[in-house]
């Protein structure tokens, strides 16, 4: 006879809620976009930034007894204007607080949920940025070098 529990209890519930529910947390899919882009920490008071930047280097094929191009790295200026905001927010009942064996679990999940939901909505608006930027004919120069989106 296998040993282990005969009858389901309500502690038996409880654990294996929580149990499933975590092992969901590490299923989630892996954020990656946020690899592709550059994000300012310390954004300044106001809804614009200005960022000196300098031009890329680039590489050309060299062939015996032509001249080499310069490619000029002059500065430039990146101008960034936000005009969206983004929020994530989550309440219980006073109820489900007061009654529920986990809810203090779930008021500890506000958090890194609030963070994942966020960091989704970023991840979506740089992909479809991208899609959106990139055209067939049109190299996509940006401070003087080509920047083209593959995938």
């Amino acid at each position: 006879m296998a040993s282990g529990f005969t009858t389901l209890t309500d502690e038996h519930l409880r654990r294996t809620n929580l149990w499933a529910n975590q092992l969901k947390g590490l299923l989630l899919d892996d954020l990656i976009a946020t690899r592709f882009v550059r994000s300012v920490p310390d954004f300044p008071d106001g809804v614009t930034l200005n960022i000196p930047s300098i031009g890329e280097a680039e590489t050309a094929d060299f062939s015996e007894g032509l001249a080499v191009k310069y490619n000029k790295m002059d500065t430039g200026n990146f101008t960034f204007t936000y005009d969206q905001y983004k929020y994530s927010a989550n309440s219980m009942s006073a109820k489900f607080k007061r009654d529920s064996f986990y809810s203090q679990e779930v008021l500890a999940a506000f958090l890194p949920r609030q963070h994942r939901a966020i960091s989704e909505a970023v991840e979506t608006r740089i992909f479809d940025r991208f899609n959106a930027a990139q055209t067939v004919s049109n190299a996509n120069q940006y401070n003087a070098a080509d920047h083209r989106w593959i995938g």
